[in-house]
């Protein structure tokens, strides 16, 4: 299977990453897509190999992110 990879949008630098904001027609900012490694995946208990969807909020102002399945939010 050929490897998928973002070199325009995954950087693998100290500073992070960055991604452009989308914008809609009018130019109002829609939103931004924030994209983890596998490894960065496994390092807060996503099996990427075993896992095909995450779930991704922001709760007291950080990220939380965790299998589909999984339902371990704290209440916010």
């Amino acid at each position: 299977m050929a490897e998928n990879q973002v070199p325009t949008i995954v950087y693998n630098e100290p500073e992070g990453r960055e991604a452009r904001i989308a914008r809609d027609a009018n130019g109002v900012a829609i939103g931004v897509a924030l994209f983890f490694t596998p490894g960065e995946l496994a390092a807060v208990g996503v099996d990427p190999a075993r896992t095909d969807i995450v779930r991704l909020r922001f709760v007291d102002g950080e990220i939380d992110l965790a299998p589909a399945g999984a339902r371990e939010y704290p209440s916010a």
